[in-house]
């Protein structure tokens, strides 16, 4: 749980994720923007875990499992790749662009940190007073119990499905093309509510785990399914910006669509029969591993 409460502190923080575009014509696209604000986060995250790393070992001779370092700098590189150039830029005026983004937070960054398990080291990353003010929050009763009702796999499923559902609303999503604080607030509600929902699956191993992910793929392929075949376009700010790249709008939201319909049902699919065989192996956990 730790862990989880320090990336929410992290990535909560609004910062400027935003790529409304600002072109007017195609010359005047810029690829290789970055935003300063997420990637000093995204270096920060990275300079958390190697202190931790170093800490570890000057205190026991380790340096972890060589997996969830692999992990780790897996699903660091893939919140890289989403949130840089040029796939951050390009998403201010291509649909599918920005529904790239969303699927590697979701499908690739969000469970390969969670099975990164990177809670001790990024602890250990911590000043001394920084980690005994997250031992202190731990023990409130109150937070504890809001974080295991969020982290139970009906909770976690639920705010997954909400998100999702919630953010692709068309006066939602066009807010977060147009406006970089709302763009934050997508981004970042995404990213959490992604690695609620794995941690919840992955780690938790509750009960019922392989029926959450079933039904997750159902209902994000029924949104990827009704994006690609709708015959108009339901985000305005992309009618007028597809054109740069020589695009029709419509099939920029089916090539999008197809991108959360396809993708996702293969990584829900994927995770469901490895899951399965876990189960087969070891019995689910009723509660969290403290």
């Amino acid at each position: 749980m730790t862990w989880l409460m320090m990336l929410a502190l992290l990535w909560i923080v609004p910062s400027a994720w935003g790529h409304a575009p600002a072109a007017q014509t195609p010359d005047e696209i810029n690829l290789f923007a970055f935003d300063p604000w997420s990637w000093s986060l995204l270096i920060g995250s990275a300079l958390l875990y190697v202190r931790g790393l170093r800490r570890l070992r000057q205190r026991s001779g380790e340096i972890g499992r060589q997996r969830d370092l692999l992990l780790f700098c897996a699903g660091w590189l893939s919140l890289a790749m989403a949130l840089g150039p040029p796939l951050d830029p390009l998403g201010g005026y291509l649909f599918s662009a920005h529904m790239l983004q969303h699927e590697i937070l979701i499908l690739i960054s969000a469970p390969l940190l969670v099975l990164s398990r990177p809670g001790g080291l990024l602890l250990w990353g911590l000043p001394a007073s920084g980690r005994e003010g997250f031992k202190r929050l731990r023990r409130q009763r109150w937070l504890r119990a809001t974080w295991d009702g969020l982290t139970s796999a009906q909770g976690a499923w639920l705010l997954h499905a909400a998100v999702l559902w919630g953010w692709h609303l068309p006066a939602l999503f066009d807010a977060s093309v147009r406006n970089d604080a709302v763009h934050a607030l997508q981004h970042s509600s995404f990213f959490l509510s992604a690695l609620l929902f794995w941690w919840a699956l992955l780690q938790r191993r509750q009960a019922g785990a392989v029926l959450y992910l079933f039904t997750t793929a159902v209902h994000s392929s029924l949104l990827g399914a009704l994006l690609s075949f709708s015959p108009t376009v339901w985000y305005s700010p992309y009618l007028e910006t597809t054109r740069f790249f020589g695009l029709d709008p419509v099939d920029d939201q089916r090539l999008g669509g197809l991108i959360m319909w396809i993708p996702a049902g293969l990584v829900f699919l994927a995770a469901g029969l490895l899951l399965t065989a876990r189960c087969l192996r070891e019995p689910p956990l009723a509660e969290e591993t403290r």
